[in-house]
């Protein structure tokens, strides 16, 4: 069902004159499209690492680097409640790429402060510092900017350690105080460049450590100590910060890469009792980042995995006597835990840098049962793994959809490999595709009841395979002897295939760039093409084909050309361009045939990266100077149509005169995102295409990002353009519930309402469409009642 549309039905029941309505209708929020973007494409976890964490109103809160959490967009900070990840508020972005863009969380009176690079909460500025008081991010007052390191709540007030701007004074401070109405500096003025790392306070001083050379005023390095008249020396001898510090039953302990301090041997952790340094129970293998005084001892977390003679995994407890590891957890790919929390029933959380915890995916994130570790995942996840993917090419046939590309998986495994779908659950089809040198899987299509991959291999999962390799059902094989160089294009006419590229020959035959494939035999399309195919589109039994080649069969075409009854033909003057044009993608709607590469010109007349040949001469797609796409290299990567409307991806920042990221559609009059658009990482903020597919009433998009709309894509997205809700008869029960089942909601968010008057609504159930149909029991409420579905973003 459209939304917009509303059915209703009603029926008569046998036990009574009991009217049921049905009102089939989808609702939308404001940003209505993002609600068509599948939720199942997040990874199960955190997509990076986190580094804060703390436990706020009976909810895990965690911060860090990452931009993904289970299904949601969730820059900087997440929300866990138990069962599911969510998003706070629009999340946090960071304005430097090098650091976290949250660092440091605690909990405070009645609200959540959080420290870190970030300068802002979708277009809300927030300078460093801000508090969640459970509906919204507000900024701290009198803060000019900050960029925190690390964050403690004490009776007397908020403390901040990092690098702050008071509002009115121009100087650089590193450590304040927040009392509720003020800011007080200790005069801890530092060089432009210096920060604060971590503060202490111990036996009525403050105790500070960080990157600087001066504070207040005095030249003093990496550590200092306030004592409530001015800034002096540690009574300590090291040459660089420490990496964490905690008061614990009445000692000051620090952590860092030592081997002694002030000549007292201590490996990576020691402790001061206000006399005199001590080492504590043995040496640390790796220096603990973290160190939290809790009732029940103080716990050290972070790389380490001995500590003595005592194996630890990460995370240990000292009770004063001795240190007890907790589990023997493998922290795979990583620096292990960093951080880590209790909840209001001492139930232990940690965050930090790792992709597995016992040889399960944890993102990042796990939780402490008593006798091991456990990951914070939530499911059901539609990637093909856990893990980095790049999805370069997708195909579908029936019920069935494929998808090839480059990953690193949860375990530090990386390659290139093909996955397919089937009854939501993938299979990578056999092994990797190996080579030399540049491996990589260039493009698929079905073919006579299997699938062909083509690309730059030597092996395609154990079978010898030049570039070139058919799926039998059980495994790879070559076809047909390959090709001498790169396959960068297929096409098929359900009978032959196409084969386009950069090579020489196919099998044992001369083929310049393009080949044909009989099931039998090679052959040549004439007398090929003088440079690189890089798209081939088969339609109203024509071949177009795009590339770099400006010759094909003898004559000028300009990189793009039609191969038709045995001949080839250019498509009017081609496209052209001043720096490496190229023709990358061909989508072909009835008489329009798109073509998008890099190009500035396509015959006569200027274009942006994108054209359309009528049959007769070439258009520039939207209305110039703000047609088609814009971007610093190759734009266009992918094109599709449907129903009349042009969807293109690829790598650009600008489609038609407006801010819309690497993807884009044009319905013949105007440019418009795809929902709010594809997201990328603050380190990298353009998101990638490298191919677009409609597969049952859905676009498919493959590329390399963290997200879509609000929802979390792991370089693979699902966009549910025509969802079709359809409503079983409510049905009612003899204990005088109703019986409720709904089909066409998988991979959307939705809640079911009711209503006796259609006019007044309220929510009985919320549901996540993990199958092909839902169904519940929900509370009979009269004689009359309707009910309908409502997509949620």
């Amino acid at each position: 069902m459209k939304p917009g549309r509303h059915d209703l039905l009603s029926i008569t029941t046998r036990a009574g004159s009991i009217l049921l309505g049905l009102w089939a209708g989808v609702c939308f929020a404001p940003s209505a499209e993002d609600a068509l973007w599948d939720y199942r494409f997040g990874r199960p976890g955190l997509d990076e690492g986190a580094g804060a964490v703390a436990w706020f109103r009976g909810n895990l809160y965690v911060g860090g680097v990452f931009s993904t959490a289970g299904h949601w967009w969730t820059p900087g900070v997440a929300r866990w409640d138990g069962t599911n990840w969510w998003p706070v508020g629009e999340g946090l972005n960071r304005r430097e790429i090098a650091l976290p863009a949250v660092s440091a969380l605690t909990v405070h009176g009645d609200r959540l402060y959080v420290g870190g690079a970030f300068d802002r909460s979708g277009e809300t500025p927030l300078p460093g510092l801000a508090f969640w008081d459970g509906e919204r991010w507000q900024p701290m007052p009198g803060l000019q900017a900050a960029e925190v390191r690390s964050l403690q709540s004490r009776e007397d007030g908020l403390w901040v350690a990092g690098r702050l701007q008071i509002i009115g004074d121009t100087n650089w401070y590193g450590v304040a105080r927040w009392d509720g109405e003020r800011w007080d500096t200790f005069g801890s003025r530092i060089d432009t460049n210096g920060v604060v790392g971590l503060l202490a306070v111990y036996e009525g001083q403050l105790f500070v450590s960080g990157g600087f050379s001066r504070i207040g005023g005095q030249s003093i390095s990496y550590q200092a100590r306030w004592d409530g008249e001015g800034w002096k020396p540690w009574p300590v001898v090291t040459n660089r910060s420490f990496w964490a510090m905690a008061v614990h039953r009445g000692q000051l302990f620090v952590s860092g890469s030592f081997t002694g301090i002030a000549g007292v041997a201590a490996t990576n952790l020691a402790c001061w009792d206000g006399t005199q340094w001590k080492p504590v129970g043995g040496d640390f293998d790796q220096p603990p980042g973290a160190l939290i005084s809790t009732p029940q001892g103080l716990f050290a977390v972070g790389g380490f995995t001995r500590i003595g003679s005592l194996n630890a995994g990460g995370v240990a407890r000292w009770d004063g006597t001795q240190w007890w590891a907790l589990g023997q957890a493998i922290w795979a790919r990583s620096e292990g835990p960093v951080n880590l929390c209790f909840d209001e029933n001492g139930r232990l959380f940690v965050v930090g840098v790792f992709r597995s915890v016992g040889g399960r995916p944890a993102g990042h994130v796990a939780q402490w049962t008593g006798t091991q570790w456990e990951p914070l995942v939530v499911g059901p996840s539609l990637i093909p793994l856990d893990g980095f993917l790049q999805i370069r090419c997708l195909a579908a046939q029936e019920d069935v959809v494929v998808a090839g590309g480059v990953y690193s998986d949860f375990t530090g495994r990386a390659g290139r490999a093909v996955w397919q779908l089937q009854t939501n659950t993938w299979t990578q089809l056999g092994g990797d595709f190996t080579g030399a040198t540049g491996v990589n899987i260039a493009s698929l299509v079905p073919w006579r009841g299997s699938w062909v991959v083509g690309g730059s291999f030597t092996n395609a999962a154990g079978s010898i395979a030049m570039n070139l390799a058919r799926w039998t059902g059980s495994q790879w094989e070559a076809l047909g002897g390959g090709t001498d160089g790169d396959v960068d294009a297929l096409a098929t006419d359900g009978t032959n295939l196409f084969v386009g590229g950069r090579f020489t020959r196919a099998g044992s035959v001369a083929a310049a760039g393009v080949a044909q494939w009989d099931g039998t035999q090679w052959s040549a399309l004439g007398s090929g093409v003088n440079g690189t195919v890089l798209a081939l589109t088969w339609a109203e039994d024509r071949l177009y084909a795009g590339g770099t080649f400006t010759n094909a069969g003898g004559q000028p075409v300009n990189r793009v050309a039609v191969w038709s009854a045995g001949l080839w033909q250019p498509l009017g003057e081609g496209v052209d361009g001043d720096i490496a044009p190229a023709v990358e993608a061909i989508a072909v709607d009835g008489t329009h045939v798109y073509v998008g590469g890099r190009f500035s010109r396509a015959g006569n007349i200027s274009v942006h990266n994108l054209a359309r040949w009528d049959g007769n001469q070439w258009h520039p797609v939207g209305e110039p100077p703000h047609d088609g796409v814009l971007a610093s290299a190759t734009a266009v990567l992918a094109l599709t149509v449907r129903d009349g409307v042009l969807y293109v991806g690829g790598l650009f920042t600008n489609a038609g005169g407006r801010d819309i990221a690497g993807l884009a559609r044009f319905d013949g009059t105007n440019w418009t995102a795809v929902g709010s658009g594809l997201r990328g990482w603050d380190s990298a903020p353009s998101p990638r295409v490298y191919a677009l597919l409609w597969h049952e009433h859905a676009l498919w998009v493959g590329g390399l990002f963290p997200g879509a709309g609000y929802r979390a894509a792991a370089g693979l997205a699902r966009w549910i353009a025509q969802p079709r809700i359809l409503w079983e008869v409510p049905q009612p029960t003899p204990t005088g519930e109703v019986q409720l089942q709904v089909r066409g909601v998988e991979g959307l968010r939705f809640s079911v309402e009711t209503s006796a008057d259609l006019v007044h609504w309220s929510e009985l159930v919320q549901g996540q469409g993990e199958g092909p149909t839902w169904e519940a029991r929900v509370p009979g409420t009269g004689p009359a009642q309707f009910f309908r579905a409502v997509l949620r973003p």
